[in-house]
């Protein structure tokens, strides 16, 4: 390949095992965003330089710690492509990332690759929602994996990313017909309606759900509210064991997400309301149930699960991490 790709995202397991293809690779090397935490924990005058006094003076010279965050392996003289998202991006303004960046490594070029809706990405010292055209000079390209934001705001469009990984049946997990776990952001209703819609059928669901306020909360056997994310690992054991998987997304989005990805790698059956996946690759009509609403769910995609009839996808490599280098290094060659 044409570049060295430096990856800077979360530090959490979920963007792990997403990108796991590819972070063996000799010219790909992952920056979490725990490297900023950890410097913020050892050091004091970084704690103070770089704390919350910014959100009522901006100090100067932040830039002087950017140089601190890289220490990169590679050996040849490839140009590097920097692809970042989460803390690293919203803090990219405030410290001159960019900047130094470009001037650092000659001919790099620097991407933004969103993993949420912009109204969701916020300011890294004031927690608003951030100008997106404050941002859109520091990057050579933004991906998105939302359709309608990249019609929107001009974006380059690639889905999200998924690495498979092999993992074996668990039987403290329980059994499920259909399994949802998420945060609300507002689909914590249509959750519920699905969920009476399957268990009034005689389907056993697990929904698993985050943040949703105390006073919200419908009791029901089979969900459950989380305080805190079940790490990404567990996940995917949950997922295993379920018949189907439940993909709701945010209002105004449009695009596949880990969900869609889960359902093709593990041969799940799949609800969504996602309504563009039928004009993609990925669809199949006889495994998938595209809805608006809980009772657009029809009596033959519920006797499928009830009978437990298998589906099989052969998907696994167009959406791993690999064919988004391929994408970057056509993109930025136009």
């Amino acid at each position: 390949m044409n570049y060295n790709f430096v990856l800077m995202g979360y530090g959490n397991d979920y963007y792990y095992q997403a990108f796991a293809d590819i972070l063996s690779l000799d010219n790909v090397f992952y920056i979490p965003d725990h490297v900023l935490k950890m410097k913020k924990n050892n050091n004091l005058l970084y704690r103070i330089h770089m704390g919350t006094i910014n959100r009522y003076i901006s100090m100067p010279y932040k830039h002087l710690w950017n140089k601190t965050y890289f220490d990169l392996p590679f050996n040849n003289n490839k140009p590097i492509c920097f692809v970042m998202w989460g803390i690293w991006a919203n803090l990219n303004l405030k410290i001159g990332l960019s900047d130094y960046l470009r001037k650092t490594y000659k001919g790099c070029k620097i991407v933004w690759f969103l993993q949420d809706l912009v109204k969701f990405e916020k300011d890294f010292y004031y927690n608003i929602p951030i100008n997106i055209n404050d941002y859109k000079k520091l990057y050579d390209l933004i991906v998105s994996y939302d359709v309608n934001e990249c019609k929107r705001y001009g974006f380059a469009y690639h889905p999200t990313v998924m690495s498979y990984s092999e993992i074996e049946e668990d039987d403290s997990i329980p059994k499920s017909d259909a399994l949802f776990i998420a945060r609300d952001k507002g689909r914590l209703q249509l959750a519920i309606d699905i969920y009476n819609k399957l268990t009034n059928a005689g389907l056993k669901c697990d929904f698993r759900i985050l943040g949703v306020d105390k006073n919200k909360q419908v009791n029901c056997k089979g969900i459950k509210y989380l305080d805190t994310l079940i790490p990404y690992r567990e996940t995917l054991r949950y997922i295993v064991q379920t018949k189907c998987i439940v993909e709701l997304l945010q209002e105004n989005a449009e695009g596949c997400t880990f969900r869609t990805w889960e359902a093709l790698l593990y041969n799940k059956y799949l609800i969504t309301n996602n309504q563009s996946l039928k004009t993609t690759k990925y669809y199949n009509k006889a495994s998938m149930s595209i809805i608006k609403g809980a009772d657009d769910i029809e009596s033959w995609f519920i006797n499928k699960l009830l009978i437990d009839d298998k589906v099989s996808y052969n998907i696994r490599s167009e959406i791993s991490p690999v064919s988004f280098l391929f994408f970057l290094e056509k993109t930025l060659q136009q």
